[in-house]
């Protein structure tokens, strides 16, 4: 008679696998992606923030201009995840950086409100994505475009370049891997 492996011993088996796998993915691939993105992290780490503002503002217009519910849901959910992404590079690493360095504290509560702002306008369209009026939802669209845009021009113009004057480049180096790092952590 040949042998056949109990069903139930093999079910614990492939649960521990399954177990391992997902701890060793959750261990060891955030670091991974950030080694891979280590030819980022000698890039301008202000200049990568900058073209997540383009790419985040490509994705609100797309999403005013979306005809259908299930294409609008789509873009929103890249847009709330781009969004995590980018503020968590942010709000960890660049504010906190900007108040120690340049001492604006009133800067960096700001741009921290303007986060929640940007969050609450995320949370009231995605309540009018699948049942709202299509002028309603796109009237809010339109909004956080402004509000983002204004987030943006005020880093991009403001305080990214009083950053970059304060930072060495070994300096700006590590702050681009530590940014990566963090991205990465957003799987």
């Amino acid at each position: 008679m040949a042998y056949s492996p109990d069903r139930s011993s093999n079910g614990y088996g492939m649960a521990i696998a399954g177990a391992v796998a997902g701890f060793l993915a959750a261990r060891v691939l955030p670091p991974l992606i950030a080694q891979a993105g280590g030819r980022l992290a000698r890039s301008d780490p202000f200049d990568r923030l900058a073209q997540d503002h383009r790419a985040i503002l490509d994705l609100i217009d797309r999403l005013e201009d979306a005809e259908s519910a299930a294409n609008r849901g789509i873009l929103l959910l890249r847009l709330k995840r781009r969004l995590t992404v980018h503020a968590l590079a942010e709000e960890d690493i660049v504010y906190p950086l900007l108040r120690q360095e340049v001492g604006e504290e009133q800067a960096v509560k700001r741009l921290y409100a303007e986060h929640g702002d940007i969050k609450v306008h995320l949370y009231v369209i995605e309540t009018l994505v699948s049942g709202g009026e299509a002028s309603e939802w796109r009237a809010r669209v339109e909004a956080l475009r402004d509000l983002v845009a204004e987030h943006a021009v005020q880093e991009e113009e403001v305080e990214f370049p009083r950053l970059r004057r304060l930072l060495r480049q070994d300096e700006l180096t590590v702050m681009a891997g530590r940014m990566q790092r963090e991205k990465a952590l957003v799987l």
